[in-house]
């Protein structure tokens, strides 16, 4: 099939790179220039670490993985016991895993000016002026999908009142040296206001992950870029010959620690199920049966996550810092963090199989 990707991201490479793989013709377009993001660090678990696996990546996955130290005991301990099931590694190496076996280019700068679909295909004019229709296009493109508005006016956006902010700094003076350790240390800042995680990138810089009520502004830093949390509330997978996946059909915001993970097992799911059937309406039907549950089922554990470390009151925050740290060290929240990081939801793949 000739089929249009909107979205240069982690989930169009990702699916671009299976559609590939499974012999397909792959345009991939991108609206943004090709910028440079900050270079941060996420956990890849779950799903889309089984994908990998199964499609013969994890290897090379793992020669990317980062090894931390973590200054709380307990996140250390959770980390060591599932090893296997977590892997640390830059945000850039891994669209880049996916970059460097993509066989297509990306026209950047371009998006979908105007498109009509239905049962047999969709018509596209893009911003550069070309006409063109495709067997298939597949939306990722993001949380403010310029083409979903288009398709799919009913979307809501869900609005957590939190903030997130990335930026690449240099070190501070007391973790100015790692020398040559393996393990450099994570260091992590909470109050009522903000959430700030630190890690080394490089000798000479860290990288600053915050989750905050309240927006970040741009100091001392090589790189910045920030964004709300905010969740996308959709009842709809495609429309025609058109399809979502990744931020664009469900984000799920920093909170969850899985739009990495869900965006390459959305792309898995899809293609797999296109290659099984003959009809292309029949996989898409699928195709959404399979992934919506499993988005509201993750968005509903973001609210939980949500109101656990940002509670509206400064009553509750108390709670959570004193007697929920001391439960926490315990050992009494372990269950509640592995929902958390979704290290057992292999049961995503029950009908995804490659």
């Amino acid at each position: 099939m000739k089929i249009l990707i909107s979205g240069g991201g982690l989930a169009g490479l990702a699916v671009a790179c299976f559609l590939e793989e499974a012999g397909h013709d792959v345009e991939i377009i991108e609206a943004k220039n090709k910028e440079v993001y900050p270079e941060y660090v996420v956990d890849f678990f779950g799903a889309g670490l089984e994908v990998l696996k199964r499609r013969g990546m994890r290897r090379k996955l793992d020669s990317l993985k980062k090894n931390f130290d973590f200054s709380s005991f307990a996140i250390k301990k959770l980390y060591e016991e599932n090893q296997d099931k977590i892997v640390s590694l830059s945000i850039r190496d891994l669209r880049d895993l996916f970059c460097h076996q993509l066989k297509s280019s990306i026209h950047y700068e371009t998006r979908i000016h105007e498109i009509e679909t239905n049962s047999c295909g969709s018509k596209v004019v893009l911003s550069s002026g070309k006409e063109e229709t495709y067997d298939l296009v597949i939306l990722a493109e993001g949380v403010h999908s310029h083409t979903r508005k288009l398709l799919f006016p009913e979307t809501k956006i869900e609005d957590l009142d939190l903030y997130f902010s990335v930026c690449t700094k240099e070190k501070r003076d007391e973790s100015k040296v790692i020398g040559s350790t393996l393990n450099p240390k994570i260091s992590a800042s909470y109050d009522y206001e903000q959430l700030e995680i630190c890690y080394p990138v490089t000798l000479e810089d860290e990288a600053s992950f915050v989750m905050s009520r309240k927006p970040q502004e741009s100091k001392d830093c090589h790189h910045f870029y920030t964004g709300k949390m905010e969740l996308v509330i959709l009842q709809k997978a495609f429309k025609g010959r058109v399809v979502m996946l990744g931020d664009t059909l469900g984000s799920l915001s920093p909170l969850s620690g899985q739009g990495s993970s869900m965006a390459v097992y959305q792309a898995h799911v899809l293609v797999g199920l296109i290659e099984k059937h003959k009809s292309v309406k029949r996989a898409l039907q699928e195709y959404e049966e399979e992934v919506l549950p499993h988005i509201q089922r993750i968005q509903k554990e973001v609210r939980t996550t949500k109101n656990l470390l940002f509670p509206k009151s400064r009553l509750k925050y108390l709670f959570v810092t004193k007697l929920g740290v001391l439960l926490f060290r315990l050992g009494l929240f372990n269950h509640r963090i592995k929902k958390m990081f979704a290290v057992h939801y292999y049961d995503f793949l029950s009908r995804a199989k490659k």
